[in-house]
């Protein structure tokens, strides 16, 4: 008697301690998906675990189902985060962001918990440890983080650098425009803020002005002026074909002009250390801004012949010593000595870029990321009497200016020499540009210009 009460007692015990592991195998199956070839080892003899397996899959069929039901449940109610305010969407993740988008710059306001120092700074909260804004001018320190970041933002771009929002504010100037940098997670707080204080005290009219910068670990955010107008490569590029109105040589000649002044403005302020000092010279980082004739009347669209000439601005300058391990990015990778490895990029690889730049200009042809494709493409055509071919079919039409065209071009050959040592100093090519600025096509200038060319070809390094 006592024996069989011991068995039912040992076969009940069996029974819980099956029911209790199949319930553990169904977490099992739901959460990390067992493969079936790994029941399939357990099997004995008289099938018993087949069975407890065929039960175990009816039970996670079961259980995925009450899951998707609950997710698409879930999914009807309204979305209630506080980001979606003032008409936008909170700001996607970079992948799913796509150019024109409006939304809020909103994502990381509850993240944010470091300050950058500095004066100028202008909490968004009260309290220790409140996220901040850094201005470099105190004058402009009129919008904090949490309005930057409920404000609706449209999205321009996407760069090496980073993407890139129009932002139009509630308070404060209207318009500004934000720059979220990416690949510098490994940037200490105190290189980031050393740079941005050197790039915040940069006042020049050929420059895009940096109004304010953002560290967190997560997150690095760069406030710049807003330009009205468009880029350098969008004048030069965008809708050809008929109806485009083409942008004139005067007004390239202009742009041209400002990119030299600017350039050498910022080889000459920042420091020996911050090299190169742009860093990243390519036409898409030239805005151009056409500014209202006297009188009020409209703005000129491509600029022409009038007084009004076109305003250029470089942007995104002065990050490259931030990227130690991801320079080949940027637009100073292009030039020759960075491809062979032989040395670091110096002042000598901005000189390149612009060269690049003034090829564009006078060619309309896109640049190509292999070595000076371009530079070497312009150079046979020079060397074999068929120069005017290489000009812009936009501007081959004004034959009075051909040789301003070609003098030009010739000094863009010279700032994209392979060998560093060959390129002329920025303030060399700002004199150049200028003497064919000044010169307008007449015979003395074309010998002054020529003369100049000359000695630079010469020049003793």
């Amino acid at each position: 008697m006592r024996g069989r009460c011991e068995g039912r007692r040992w076969r009940w015990v069996l029974v819980w301690w099956v029911l209790a592991a199949a319930a553990a195998a169904v977490v099992v199956v739901e959460g990390f998906g067992v493969p079936e070839s790994e029941l399939e080892t357990f099997r004995d003899e008289r099938g018993g675990l087949v069975a407890l397996r065929d039960a175990l899959r009816f039970a996670g069929a079961q259980a995925k189902e009450i899951q998707a039901r609950e997710v698409e449940h879930r999914g009807d109610r309204p979305h209630r985060r506080a980001c979606a305010v003032r008409g936008g969407a909170h700001l996607r993740p970079p992948q799913q962001e796509e150019p024109g988008v409006s939304g809020d710059i909103k994502d990381k306001a509850e993240q944010a918990g470091n300050k950058v120092s500095g004066s100028g700074s202008r909490s968004t909260e009260s309290g220790k440890g409140a996220a901040e804004l850094q201005f470099f001018r105190p004058e402009k320190a009129s919008f904090g983080l949490d309005e930057l970041f409920q404000s609706t933002a449209e999205m321009l771009g996407k760069g090496r650098l980073g993407i890139t929002y129009r932002v139009t504010l509630n308070a404060g100037p209207a318009v500004v425009v934000v720059k979220r940098l990416r690949n510098m997670g490994h940037v200490p707080r105190k290189d980031f803020a050393h740079t941005m204080q050197l790039l915040g005290k940069l006042r020049h009219e050929n420059v895009v002005e940096v109004v304010a910068c953002y560290f967190s670990k997560e997150e690095k955010l760069v406030v710049f002026e807003h330009v009205p107008g468009c880029s350098l490569f969008q004048l030069l590029h965008e809708n050809r074909g008929e109806g485009r109105t083409p942008l004139s040589w005067p007004a390239r000649l202009a742009i041209a002009k400002g990119m030299a002044r600017g350039l050498a403005y910022l080889h000459q302020a920042l420091p020996l250390f911050h090299r190169p000092p742009h860093g990243n010279l390519k036409s898409s980082n030239v805005l151009v801004a056409f500014p209202s004739p006297p009188g009020g009347g409209r703005r000129q669209k491509h600029g022409g012949d009038s007084d009004a000439a076109p305003v250029p601005k470089l942007t995104d300058h002065g990050f490259h010593p931030l990227l130690p391990h991801h320079g080949h990015r940027l637009a100073a990778a292009k030039c020759p000595e960075f491809a062979r490895g032989t040395r670091r990029p110096s002042s000598r690889a901005d000189v390149f870029c612009l060269g690049l730049v003034l090829l564009e200009v006078v060619t309309g042809k896109v640049p190509v990321d292999d070595d000076g494709d371009l530079a070497e493409w312009a150079r046979l055509a020079l060397s074999h009497e068929w120069s005017t071919d290489i000009l812009d079919v936009e501007i081959v039409a004004d034959r009075d200016r051909h040789g301003d065209m070609l003098r030009l071009t010739e000094v863009a050959l010279l700032c994209a020499a392979v060998e560093p040592e060959r390129r002329p100093k920025i303030h060399a090519v700002v004199r150049m540009i200028d003497e064919i600025a000044a010169g307008g096509g007449g015979a003395g200038a074309c010998a002054a210009v020529s003369s100049t060319i000359c000695r630079e070809k010469c020049i003793q390094f």
